[in-house]
């Protein structure tokens, strides 16, 4: 077995459940052990994320941070961009799927969609007298 079949073994390994791992290696499809893209990482903090869940009945945050992270994602997906992560911050990659467009400026747009809806959530909360994070 070459190093190149011997290291796309240790991947398939790793994630594949071994039925299907099986079944690959069976067929002998092969790819790329890697491929260099441009990628543009995105983290995007909550501010005041701790204190409002000390401050607040555990269903009044929940409800509030669903909202939040719902909306959030929503820019990130319309520009193409994967979710790493959506706990206290958000990461997100650009670039892993491929685009003609500068996966920077992608991740910067979104950003500023992000901002815009948080605004658009805290005037709800305003207007509906409900706590605002």
């Amino acid at each position: 077995m070459s190093l190149i079949s011997q290291q796309q073994l240790k991947i398939l390994h790793q994630y594949l459940i071994q039925s299907l791992e099986k079944e690959v290696l069976s067929k002998f499809i092969t790819f790329p052990l890697a491929e260099y893209r441009e990628l543009t990482i995105m983290i995007a903090d909550i501010r005041g994320y701790l204190d409002y869940l000390d401050k607040y009945p555990p269903e009044t945050a929940f409800n509030t941070l669903n909202l939040y992270f719902l909306r959030r994602v929503q820019p990130i997906l319309e520009r193409g961009g994967t979710i790493g992560n959506m706990f206290e911050d958000t990461t997100a990659l650009f670039g892993i799927l491929s685009t003609a467009d500068s996966v920077t400026k992608l991740a910067v747009n979104a950003a500023f969609s992000m901002i815009e809806v948080a605004k658009e959530i805290r005037e709800f909360q305003q207007a509906n007298n409900l706590p605002i994070l």
